[in-house]
């Protein structure tokens, strides 16, 4: 999440959850993620390596990810955190 410049709301809205009750509870709580957590959280940052989300050994992204999708991965994120602050301040 840090990574990215999300916190626990905007990265939960990227993932497709409807609150963030399931990420805040997976920091807080130090919860294990179920299996469809940790696929929607792959389908979504698809650079992500699933041994590295799963254990936090090895590198956190996967060597054979193309720097072009991740500068769209970012891209999209950064369209996502902009609309949420508007629905925030609107």
């Amino acid at each position: 999440m840090n990574t990215y410049s999300l916190n626990k709301n905007s990265f939960s809205d990227v993932v497709g959850f409807t609150n963030n009750v399931t990420i805040g509870r997976i920091i807080n709580e130090n919860r294990r993620p179920s299996q469809k957590t940790l696929q929607m959280i792959l389908t979504k940052f698809s650079n992500i390596d699933a041994n590295w989300l799963l254990t936090g050994d090895g590198e956190m992204y996967k060597k054979d990810f193309d720097q072009d999708t991740e500068n769209q991965l970012l891209k999209s994120l950064s369209k996502i955190d902009n609309l949420n602050h508007r629905k925030v301040a609107g």
